[in-house]
C-alpha cells in the first residue's frame, strides 16, 4: 500500500498525462458544460419597479435558453430508448440449430 506522498506523486503524474493526451476532449467538455450551464445564449435585461416602501430599484433578470432545450431532447431520447430483449438459448433443440442451405 503506498503512503499519501507517494499516492498524491502517483495521481498528479497520472493526471497531468491524461490531460495531456486528452487535452482537445478536457476543453470540448468545459465549453459544453459553460454552455449548458448559461454562459452562452442567455438573455440579460433591467427591471424597474417600486418597492413597499415607494422607493423606485432595479434588478437583474437573466434567462437561460439552453437548459431546457437540453433537458427536454434528454428526456425524449431517454423516453425512446428500447428495453434489451433477451432470448434463452436452449441447447440441443432442433429449431435452434443452423440448418444448411
Amino acid at each position: 500500500m503506498l503512503k499519501d506522498a507517494a499516492l498524491v506523486v502517483q495521481f498528479k503524474k497520472h493526471m497531468r498525462s491524461t490531460q495531456r493526451g486528452l487535452s482537445k476532449q478536457f476543453q470540448n467538455t468545459r465549453t459544453c458544460q459553460a454552455f449548458y450551464a448559461g454562459d452562452m445564449m442567455d438573455y440579460r435585461d433591467q427591471v424597474q419597479f417600486v418597492s413597499q416602501t415607494g422607493q423606485k430599484k432595479r434588478a437583474m433578470v437573466q434567462f437561460n435558453k439552453v437548459k431546457p432545450y437540453v433537458n427536454a431532447v434528454k428526456g425524449f431520447m431517454a423516453q425512446n430508448r428500447r428495453k434489451p430483449r433477451y432470448e434463452a438459448m436452449i441447447r440441443g433443440q432442433t429449431i435452434q440449430t443452423a440448418r444448411p442451405s
